[in-house]
């Protein structure tokens, strides 16, 4: 297993002011798969329910809960290995400092169960625009 940095992007609608729901896309990186012989390229996209609690000072906290969809693309030079494709569940917990109404900071953490035999642990430090 690898160490490498992650991308993500999402969007999402809040239908009260601590009920909401994302749609995200993941690169998750590149790892080493246990049989040694190939390192993967994962990317995933997911659906979740998020809650959301909003205290004083701009601080929100954010914990979600969702589904996920990875594709995995093994990297092996002339082979004939075929990309495939996994489900799985995914949960994370966040923090949210607003500075005014529409821009923000966001640090948390999402875990991707069994994606290829392995957990992802992803931990993100981000911007976060609201409109």
């Amino acid at each position: 297993f690898d160490d490498d940095l992650s991308v993500q992007g999402y969007a999402g609608y809040n239908f009260i002011n601590w009920l909401g729901v994302e749609a995200g896309y993941t690169d998750l990186g590149d790892f080493d798969v246990k049989d040694g012989n190939s390192i993967d390229i994962v990317e995933a996209v997911h659906l979740a329910l998020v809650l959301n609690g909003k205290f004083g000072y701009g601080l929100n906290v954010i914990a979600k809960v969702g589904a996920y969809d990875a594709d995995i693309s093994p990297d092996i030079p002339n082979a004939t290995v075929k990309d495939t494709s996994e489900t799985g569940y995914t949960y994370g917990a966040f923090l949210l400092k607003q500075f005014g109404s529409t821009f923000g900071v966001t640090g948390g953490w999402q875990y991707f169960n069994d994606v290829d035999g392995v957990d992802f642990n992803n931990y993100l430090v981000g911007i976060n625009l609201q409109f």
